[in-house]
């Protein structure tokens, strides 16, 4: 008994994916014809990855084989990795990427979600930056020679958790009453998207040291990281005012029934988006009312209530 339910899961899904790829003669023609593609192109790639690929031995000899140089990768493994790190101290970029590895990890844990992990990413981020560059008793290590795999995650979260705050100012602005306001969020926004990364590097790393006075100069790691950060900061803002604009006006609303004013009203309706019914009593707290209960949950009035008197 027990083993005929287990086999009705897996038949289920089998019956799915037969529908799915053979319920119709064009279903049918589709699939059989990517399979040919597959086959056409997955068999030549597998030869030159696989079966005739060099994994050790001399660049001749990954000459003469015809595949790929998977000995050149083992050659370059720590270039790759570390790029010009010193290597007496790749240790330190190795321990930093094992930190913001873990970080990533734990971030993807929704029961790690909260304050305690906005706290993990500045300690993470600031000790592997500390990490990478030396000190306390190490050399330290210049950013011109800093690279490899490393100074790619670190930078690119970086530039996540420096983008965030940043972006929810720049959606909030977008959809604010007050002209310059608006006018500089949309500007700012388009701006930036509208020109590819490379240039606003091209721009951080070549013409700003241009423009700054005589005597003056600012880390290229520094720039290119700001600019990395700007560049991200204006597409993560339409995300953010993407939420805003899903949450139903009636939330708004409801907000402003309890008293809340513009912006712990926006809180509390943006909070409440995830829950149409309850909305955690910090918002209050944020616009500087009492709660009179300290962390108990306040409900919106229903539908056709009557407003707060």
């Amino acid at each position: 008994m027990s083993g005929a339910a287990a086999l009705l899961p897996m038949s289920a899904a089998v019956r799915r994916w037969r529908t799915g790829l053979f319920d119709s003669p064009v279903n049918l023609a589709i699939t059989v014809g990517c399979i040919a593609v597959f086959v056409w192109i997955g068999m030549p790639l597998l030869r030159w990855a696989v079966l005739d690929a060099t994994w050790a031995g001399t660049p001749e000899t990954c000459a003469r084989s015809g595949g790929a140089c998977w000995a050149f990768i083992g050659e370059k493994l720590r270039f790759i990795l570390f790029g010009l790190y010193p290597p007496a101290h790749q240790w330190q970029p190795l321990l930093a990427l094992g930190l913001l590895f873990g970080l990533c990890a734990a971030s993807g844990v929704p029961r790690l979600w909260g304050r305690r992990l906005i706290i993990s990413w500045v300690v993470v981020l600031t000790l592997s930056l500390t990490i990478m560059r030396g000190g306390a008793g190490s050399q330290p290590v210049p950013t011109a020679v800093w690279g490899g795999l490393p100074l790619t995650l670190l930078m690119s979260l970086i530039a996540l958790a420096g983008a965030f705050p940043l972006a929810i100012a720049l959606a909030l602005g977008r959809r604010s009453t007050l002209g310059f306001v608006r006018l500089f969020s949309i500007t700012f926004i388009e701006v930036i998207r509208g020109v590819p990364l490379i240039a606003v590097l091209y721009v951080a790393a070549l013409l700003v040291p241009l423009m700054l006075p005589a005597g003056l100069t600012i880390d290229q790691l520094l720039r290119a990281q700001l600019g990395i950060t700007i560049f991200v900061s204006a597409y993560m803002a339409e995300v953010v005012r993407s939420g805003l604009q899903s949450i139903p006006s009636g939330q708004y609303e409801a907000a402003r029934a309890l008293g809340l004013g513009d912006t712990a009203g926006d809180s509390a309706a943006s909070a409440a988006g995830s829950d149409p019914v309850i909305c955690h009593a910090g918002a209050r707290g944020a616009a500087g009312h009492d709660t009179g209960g300290g962390d108990r949950d306040f409900r919106f009035p229903e539908r056709g209530a009557g407003r707060r008197q």
